[in-house]
């Protein structure tokens, strides 16, 4: 059960709650100045730039595994 709650509470609870707690008021926002050009270039920008450093750090991850260079990121004494 928790794991099905899981998308609702990150995506919905937990903004809806920071918002609240930072003062921010909703009273008087409509569908008009949700999806106004704006706020969707914000939230498509801010989805892509997450998509964009997981793919950043998964290509730079299998770089190092496959080529079998470690460096300095894995030694411990210098």
């Amino acid at each position: 059960m928790e794991h099905d709650l899981q998308a609702l509470v990150a995506f919905f609870v937990l903004p809806v709650f920071a918002f609240a707690n930072a003062g921010i008021s909703f009273s008087g926002l409509g569908a008009a100045q949700v999806f106004h050009p704006v706020p969707m270039g914000i939230a498509l920008g801010r989805s892509l730039r997450r998509c964009g450093t997981l793919w950043h750090w998964f290509y730079h991850e299998s770089v190092y595994q496959f080529s079998g260079f470690r460096g300095h990121r894995y030694q411990t004494d210098f």
